[in-house]
């Protein structure tokens, strides 16, 4: 033989030939090509051995009959599929979070879990029918990209802590459902909210918080405490004007500012960088004095995000501001103002309006609609069942495939038997699944009692038909008594197109009746399926 294989199979052609067809053959199995689609014809006559034409799909434990028309049928099997490059670029399932761990510095802060569910549609590089029971998406470059900043993970092929897709279990179908188009076939597509494709390795990368502007409610905010100093002192009618001095000068106040509705129920914190703002304190009536502000600083305490009465993000939180810089403006002329002076002057209250940048981190965020996107996705499926066949024609070495109608989780198998039926449908019995919705622990289930019958009538591959006759699709006998393919000839309507069943083992082959519709052949019946 020209390969070493294993789980093949071996089918005597009409011309006394023998197809060796797919395999194992341990080949490059970190690549991906354990699995392979060779084939080679066996010649006894010559002893010799020469290449066919390789199969679409690489196979092992498959079925293969021959047909009475010649052709090699080769039914369902494992197979597997080399890389797969595709685009799943989409929206993360409502619902879908991110949890951040300890900050490695402000505002970036490391991923810790994720459980974000995004929606697939792609073709594999194969158009095949089955379900995967071993495959993944590496995703390279991940990130979702939100308004508050922007979410990297880290490339799939970083061991187990890479982003990736797990596959297992995802059915592999068609897009169009019927007729089945064999080019729309390597379909596979989950939809947003189906629970299918979760980022469930719990990928590991790191998030980036863009700076957030963040403004007081003005006129709402007072002053609960703190202390100024500045030079010249003291504060009069005389010294109009003062700077301060950063070392001495700070105050406390309550911050309520809108944050993103994706906070809303984790913890914000971070630092408050005050660009502007000012302090105004009053003695009764009159203005005492006020503090322009042009830098300052402090930290945000740990601070459950709320929402607010229209259902936005609002963070509220006590903060201390310190080493502010500015001036001060002497108002009045009633009271004199002496270095330090403490915050708020009694009699009066002091209000503050400030305005600033948030660098921040928080404990996880709903991203929810937001953009999943990747530079590329790498498709492996490494084991699949499959639910598809291809024929082999003897005469133009060549494979035809075509998915197989009906519902893909039932016809999907490997490790069955078939056998030809004298009606020449094809009988594939047993073997082994995909059960329950997953293949994530293999071997699969046996299907024992679980049979798949196909009938010329089913098959993707379309058979022209008479408008006056339709060709009866059932075995004739020559006038010698041998069969011929069955579209050699034509016969009444009532014979073209039998209900599929499964004949008796033992058809009665001299029966009057069963061949009355049929042509005029009594050494065999004409149609053993028809209808008595």
């Amino acid at each position: 033989m020209i390969e070493a294989r294993s789980n093949h199979t071996a089918t005597l052609m009409g011309d006394g030939k023998g197809l060796i067809v797919g395999g194992f053959n341990q080949r490059d199995v970190l690549a991906n090509k354990g699995i392979t689609n060779s084939t080679e014809i066996y010649d006894p006559i010559g002893n010799s051995v020469t290449p066919a034409a390789s199969l679409l799909a690489r196979r092992q434990s498959h079925g293969t009959t021959l047909s009475a028309d010649g052709t090699v049928t080769v039914f369902g099997g494992l197979g597997n599929i080399t890389t797969t490059f595709v685009d799943v670029s989409a929206e993360v399932r409502a619902g879908g979070t991110v949890s951040f761990g300890a900050p490695i510095a402000i505002p970036t802060a490391t991923i810790t879990g994720v459980a974000a569910e995004i929606a697939l549609d792609f073709i594999l590089s194969k158009s095949v029918v089955g379900v995967i029971q071993d495959g993944e998406i590496l995703m390279s470059s991940a990130a979702i990209v939100r308004p508050w900043g922007i979410i990297r993970f880290r490339p799939g092929n970083e061991g187990g802590i890479g982003t990736r897709i797990n596959l297992a279990g995802q059915i592999v179908g068609c897009r169009d459902t019927f007729p089945p188009i064999v080019g729309n076939c390597g379909n596979v597509q989950t939809a947003i909210g189906t629970g299918a494709t979760l980022l469930d390795s719990n990928p590991g990368g790191q998030a980036t918080f863009y700076p957030r502007a963040a403004v007081t409610n003005t006129n709402t905010a007072t002053v609960s405490g703190g202390s100024i100093q500045f030079a010249p002192s003291p504060l009069n009618d005389t010294n109009l004007t003062a700077t301060l001095n950063p070392a001495g000068s700070n105050f406390t106040t309550t911050i309520r500012i809108p944050v993103d509705n994706d906070f809303i129920g984790h913890t914000i914190s971070g630092i408050f960088n005050l660009t502007d703002g000012t302090l105004v304190q009053s003695a009764g009536s009159d203005t005492a004095f006020t503090v322009t502000i042009t830098s300052a600083a402090g930290t945000v305490p740990a601070t459950v995000v709320a929402a607010d009465a229209s259902g936005n993000g609002i963070a509220t939180f006590p903060i201390t501001f310190t080493a502010v810089e500015g001036t001060v403006a002497y108002d009045t002329e009633t009271v004199s103002y002496a270095s330090p002076q403490a915050l708020p002057v009694p009699g009066g209250p002091m209000s503050a309006a400030v305005t600033g940048t948030l660098r921040y981190t928080v404990t996880g965020a709903n991203v929810g609609g937001g953009d999943f996107t990747v530079d590329i996705a790498t498709v492996i499926i490494r084991r699949m069942v499959l639910a598809d066949y291809e024929k082999f024609n003897p005469k133009t070495n060549s494979w035809d495939q075509a998915p197989m109608e009906g519902i893909v989780f039932q016809n999907q198998r490997y490790g069955h038997t078939s056998t030809l039926m004298p009606n020449n449908d094809v009988l594939y019995y047993g073997g082994r699944a995909c059960t329950a919705g997953t293949c994530a622990n293999r071997p699969a289930t046996p299907t024992v009692g679980l049979f798949l019958l196909s009938s010329e009538r089913n098959w993707g591959f379309p058979r022209p038909r008479s408008a006056s006759a339709a060709p009866c699709t059932r075995p004739r006998c020559s006038p010698t008594g041998r069969s011929w393919p069955p579209a050699a000839r034509t016969a009444p309507a009532s014979c073209a197109a039998p209900t599929p069943s499964i004949p008796s083992p033992r058809p009665s082959r001299r029966s009057p009746t069963r061949c009355a519709t049929c042509a005029t052949c009594t050494a065999r019946p004409c149609c053993p399926t028809a209808a008595s």
